[in-house]
Formats: C-alpha cells, structure tokens, sequence
C-alpha cells in the first residue's frame, strides 16, 4: 500500500530525532552530563591562572627580560645609524671637511688633469693594431762595412783571419789578392755554425782579384772554390749564412815581404 505525505526537509528530520534530548535514558543525556564536568574543570584552571598573573607578577617578568636584553651586546650596524656615524667623527675630520671648499676642489681638479695632460703615456703591445701596423718592419738585412785585412809577411800555412762574428751573418763576396811575384798557391776556409768549408790550394797569380763562392760538389758535402777568371758571389748556388761565421784565408808558402789582401762583404740581421 502507498501513502501519500507532504514533502519532509532536513529540519523535520532534525527536530524529530532531537525531541526526546536530554530526557531520561537518553545518549543526549548521558553526553551532556559527561562533557560538563571537563569544560567546566578547565574554566576552573583558567579562572585560576588568570587570578595568579597579577599585573605585579606581570611588571616583575617585564623587568626579567628588559635587564637581560639590557646586557646583551649590540653594535649597531654601520650605515643605518646616523648618530653612531657622527658620533665617530674626529675633530681632525671635521676640521678637514670644513676646509675642503668648492674653490679648493677645483683647484684640485686643475692641477690633476695638468699633470695628466703632461704625462707620457705608452699603448701596451699587443692591444693597439694601428700602433702595431705602424710601426712594423720586415726584416731586413742590414749590409756592414766589409771586413778587411792586409797581411804582411805571412807564415806558410797559416790561417789569417778576415771576418769572425757571432752575429746572424750573410755572405756576400768574398774576394782577396796577393803582391808576390808569380802565381802562389792560396787556400781559404769558412766556419758557419761551426761546420767548415774550405777550399784546395789553388795557384793563384800576383795582383789579381779572385772570387771564392760555394760549389757543391756531390750530396751531403759542401765545398768552397776560388774562381781566377770571373767576379762570383760567395753563395751563386746556396745561400751562405749563419749564427757564427768565420772566413780566414793562408798560402803555402812564405811571404817575408809581400802582403796578402782580403776583403768580406756581408751582412746581418743586427
């Protein structure tokens, strides 16, 4: 069987399960009676607190903490304090910012930028490219004054000598002639970075220019020869040229009153 009833809403339902509370027997009872004994114990305790801090009680615990923050050790922190700041001013200080005028600073200011118009001022290497491209040069080779000498009364097989450096030296010419009556036997020698060269002896005759220039001869040896009928460069096939170069020159025989003549021309990167 269905039966009809109007529309029931929450609060109908509320009311009736809640008609009967706190009637005899009932949970809503038994939870009233049971909750008022904690809630109204802990009111006690508050009631009780509260009447134990006194406003005197209260006075003494803010006296506790002011002594002690009292003690502690605290620097203000620098820049924030104006008063700490000036307080740490000295006189000297004070007396030196009074007497820094506005004429004085200019003065100042004149006298700084004289001195930097005057003073001489270097572009480091390696960071000016147009001071660089200026002053760059290849190198070059710097021809020297020929080294000479007039040998009189040579020893027979002596080495005499013309040119001797250590500078970074290039061989030009190399030329000589003798005063003794009749061909003579001459022999010349070079040194370059400590490896010789020397050439035979070869008849050479009186008051004549020869040429001494670099023939190689055969693989993995070099040798010098004198040319007695034509001018010759010393290095017409190789360049010759070294760190250390010496030239010396000497005859097979005796000269007591003849002079032998020799002369280098050459050059350096120094």
């Amino acid at each position: 069987m269905r039966i009809s009833s109007p529309a029931v809403t929450i609060k109908d339902i509320w009311d009736a399960l809640t008609a009967d509370y706190g009637a005899a027997g009932t949970y809503g009872l038994l939870v009233e009676t049971n909750l008022d004994a904690p809630v109204s114990g802990a009111k006690a305790d508050l009631t009780t607190l509260e009447s134990r801090l006194t406003a005197v009680r209260a006075a003494f615990l803010d006296v506790g903490i002011s002594s002690r923050l009292a003690a502690v050790a605290y620097t203000a922190e620098r820049g924030t304090d104006s008063a700490a700041l000036a307080s740490a001013w000295t006189a000297a200080l004070a007396t030196a910012l009074g007497a820094y005028t506005a004429a004085k600073a200019a003065y100042l200011d004149a006298a700084i930028s004289s001195r930097l118009a005057t003073a001489s001022y270097t572009t480091e290497r390696g960071t000016d490219s147009a001071l660089l491209a200026a002053n760059y040069r290849p190198p070059c080779m710097k021809w020297k004054a020929p080294a000479t000498i007039a040998q009189a009364s040579a020893t027979a097989g002596q080495y005499y000598t013309i040119l001797d450096t250590i500078a970074h030296a290039r061989l030009l010419f190399f030329i000589f002639h003798h005063n003794m009556t009749g061909a003579r036997n001459m022999a010349t020698k070079i040194t370059v970075d400590g490896r010789t060269l020397e050439t035979a002896y070869t008849a050479v005759p009186e008051n004549t220019t020869h040429y001494v220039y670099l023939a190689p001869t055969h693989l993995g040896a070099e040798d010098t020869a004198i040319s007695t009928t034509r001018k010759m460069l010393i290095d017409v096939d190789v360049p010759l040229e070294g760190q250390s170069v010496k030239v010396e020159i000497k005859s097979d025989q005796s000269m007591s009153t003849y002079t032998i003549y020799a002369a280098v021309y050459y050059g350096s990167l120094t």
